[in-house]
């Protein structure tokens, strides 16, 4: 193995030139071997289309009226739209039905004409029995599925079609390789017709219209009868505008209630009242004052204490002549205590005959009371059974109007669907390419050059690097580290 330190540009110069016909021998042989590839490599035609997916009748048939800040969720949904589209495409009933319509089209292929032309038809066909007994055994073990004939073409059709979308867009690019170029052009127009075909299929209407106009018959039949049913419980209940009414009827309990509060503290202050005169009349003998009272100026005892005054001014003036005993001072006494008690019994006799006056009124207004309550627990009930009844219209109204739309709608969409107007277009049919695609020869040849190149440069320096033969005096001296002595020129024998 040579120790090399350090490689110049002089030992690279050397090795190219001392392997150069090595080189240009696997350079030739790389790009012989890129020319039979191409030779019986099949030559790939590539069709476009491009299909525009925007929002048709099976999205404008369920977009309520939106509020202006609410625009962007329609198009939050472009999107799905555009993958939607994609996989539509792609599925494998679509190459079905595509296969079904180039069936025609799709005969075997006859042996060409000419000679190097049937040369390759005899190679391809060679090849792929070479492939069928090659893989005939992986069919046995199960690790490979034999197809049918059919499901090999519509596979190869499906391979052959390419879906992109195009960035910042609706529109979809579709492509469709073959071999030949009137077949690709043909095929992907195929796709695209069948595409727009079954989009509208699939976002048609399964349901059938006469289901929407029993539903809706239905419908207005439960609506006519929750509507005569609230008619007759507001003709029943004498209803006509129940929140009205509470309102007016409440207003009433209030007042009531205000009423029955001012006269239960005047029947209390009446009792009261009728109290403290009994107690004044058991504690002594006092002279009774009128209290003080709202209906006062009803009650004129006046000339009883005008009686008393006077009786009690003539007592102190008999005083001073007679005895305490006397007739004359008991008999003022006796005349001042039946005043108080004549008093004590006005005053107890107006007392009770006021309190159970305002008594009777008390219970008068409380029994109004209790019915206004009763009536107005009443009128809650009724407005529950109302509300119900109103909330089973506005369904029933709801539902209707809902079935109404839905069969518009259907309506609108079979007769879109007749006319197969969708929201799919072709915005491009395919036409027959004029180049084909691949295979890209120049690329293929230029790279198999370069191949050659760094295989046969490769090979020179790795044959370099183990060859340990000195090339000069200078190879002594860098790897040995010793001058050259003696060299031995090369004679060639001569002949003799």
């Amino acid at each position: 193995m040579r120790q090399i330190g350090r490689v110049s540009l002089r030992d690279l110069l050397y090795i190219l030139f001392r392997d150069k016909w090595r080189i240009v021998v696997v350079v030739m042989t790389a790009f012989v071997a890129a020319c039979i590839y191409l030779a019986f490599e099949h030559t790939i035609y590539v069709a476009e289309s491009r299909v525009l997916i925007r929002v048709g009748k099976e999205k404008l048939s369920g977009i309520e009226p939106y509020a202006k800040d609410s625009y962007n969720i329609l198009f939050q949904e472009r999107g799905q739209d555009i993958h939607n589209g994609i996989e539509l495409l792609r599925d494998e009933s679509l190459a079905h039905a595509v296969f079904d319509k180039l069936r025609p089209y799709l005969q075997p292929e006859a042996p060409p004409e000419g000679g190097f032309a049937r040369l390759k038809y005899e190679a391809k066909k060679m090849w792929a029995s070479v492939k069928e007994t090659l893989y005939a055994p992986m069919y046995w073990f199960g690790f490979k599925t034999r197809f049918s004939d059919e499901e090999n073409m519509v596979r190869a059709l499906r391979g052959s079609l390419a879906v992109e979308a195009i960035e910042d867009t609706d529109i979809l690019r579709v492509s469709f390789g073959w071999t030949d170029p009137q077949f690709a052009a043909l095929a992907l127009n195929t796709f695209t017709s069948e595409f727009v075909a079954k989009h509208i299929r699939v976002h048609g209407n399964a349901t059938s219209e006469q289901f929407y106009i029993d539903q809706i018959a239905q419908k207005r039949k439960s609506l006519d009868e929750a509507e005569a049913e609230l008619t007759m419980f507001r003709t029943e209940h004498n209803i006509g505008n129940l929140p009205l009414q509470k309102e007016l009827l409440l207003k009433d309990i209030t007042e009531l209630e205000a009423r029955l509060r001012e006269v239960t503290l005047q029947h209390e202050e009446y009792l009261a009242l009728l109290a403290g005169v009994d107690r004044s009349l058991k504690a002594g003998e006092e002279w009774l004052q009128t209290p003080d009272f709202d209906q006062r100026t009803t009650l004129d005892l006046s000339s009883l204490d005008k009686q008393y005054y006077e009786l009690v001014a003539q007592r102190s003036l008999l005083a001073t002549t007679y005895a305490k005993d006397s007739r004359e001072l008991v008999s003022v006494r006796e005349r001042i205590a039946s005043l108080r008690e004549q008093k004590g019994a006005s005053l107890i006799t107006f007392f009770r005959l006021n309190s159970q006056a305002i008594g009777q009124q008390k219970a008068s207004l409380e029994q109004k009371l209790q019915a206004l309550n009763q009536r107005l627990t009443e009128y809650n009930q009724i407005g529950l059974q109302l509300a119900e009844l109103e909330r089973q219209q506005n369904v029933n109204e709801q539902s209707y109007l809902a079935y109404r739309k839905k069969a518009e709608e259907l309506r609108i969409s079979d007769e879109l669907n007749a006319q197969k107007i969708s929201g799919v277009r072709v915005i491009s049919e395919a036409r027959p390419p004029v180049e084909p695609s691949s295979p890209r020869r120049l690329l293929i040849l230029g790279i198999a050059v370069l191949v050659g190149l760094f295989l046969g440069i490769g090979y020179s320096a790795i044959s370099e690097y183990f060859d340990d033969t000195f090339r000069g005096a200078d190879d002594v001296k860098r790897i040995l580290g010793t001058e050259l002595m003696l060299t031995v020129p090369k004679f060639e024998p001569r002949e003799r």
